[in-house]
């Protein structure tokens, strides 16, 4: 990792699924742990290419969309250098779309200041809605610096890419199935659709296992959860 990437995040092993999406988790992360970014990115050097500005939101652009909180909290911290000139109205422009593209999740705003060159939201990812909702905060703020920080005990985040550079020919769902509820989960998508469950489930006899990507290939698969917190499913489809 170069200097201008850090992380005390613990992620396991990469898995590539198909050669199509490729893996990883971080299971269990302690308050303070981070992933951060420190300068911006040329375009070939993002995890997709062909990443694009928000058609009339200055400064926000779109984010790569590759974590997804499995369970737990953290605060999304960016700062910036004073070139970058960014204005207050800016910052409640981009906050007002948060809040309207925040699906699924609870955000709150911790801090917004021009002047310090600071904005900083909290969002929590626990979620009692067991409808598919779509990808949470598709747009960031484009600024040299960006951080993911765990204010939860025990967060746990999962990192994917799709490999073939297609962000968005892939549909990011996610929704959340409370303890002791049986689901029905279908099959999107006409070549893949791949699901990552937060917590173990039961398919019939068959435990599934929380944090490891599966790949449906049946029409829907009936799912039990038998633990005592809420379930959150991530779906990717194509």
């Amino acid at each position: 990792m170069s200097n201008d990437f850090s992380t005390t995040w613990n992620f396991g092993p990469s898995k590539d699924v198909d050669g199509v999406f490729i893996y990883n988790k971080a299971a269990n992360q302690p308050v303070g742990s981070y992933m951060e970014r420190t300068r911006k990115l040329a375009l070939e050097e993002a995890v997709y290419t062909n990443l694009k500005p928000h058609p009339f939101l200055k400064h926000v652009k779109q984010g790569a969309g590759n974590h997804m909180i499995m369970k737990g909290a953290v605060n999304i911290i960016y700062t910036w250098t004073e070139d970058e000139d960014i204005t207050q109205k800016q910052l409640d422009q981009f906050w007002n779309y948060v809040k309207s593209k925040a699906t699924g999740v609870t955000v709150r705003l911790v801090e917004s200041d021009a002047v310090a060159r600071r904005f900083i939201l909290s969002a929590s990812f626990e979620n009692d809605s067991n409808s598919w909702l779509s990808y949470p905060l598709p747009y960031v703020l484009d600024v040299t610096t960006s951080r993911m920080e765990v204010t939860e005990e025990g967060t746990d985040l999962i990192c994917y890419v799709f490999s073939d550079n297609d962000h968005e020919g892939w549909t990011k769902e996610h929704c959340n199935i409370a303890p002791g509820e049986t689901f029905n989960l279908n099959k999107e998508g006409n070549q893949y659709c791949y699901v990552i469950f937060g917590e173990d489930v039961h398919k019939g006899s068959q435990v599934l296992e929380a944090l490891k990507p599966y790949r449906l290939t049946s029409d829907n698969i009936i799912i039990t959860n038998k633990t005592e917190n809420s379930c959150k499913i991530f779906r990717a489809y194509k």
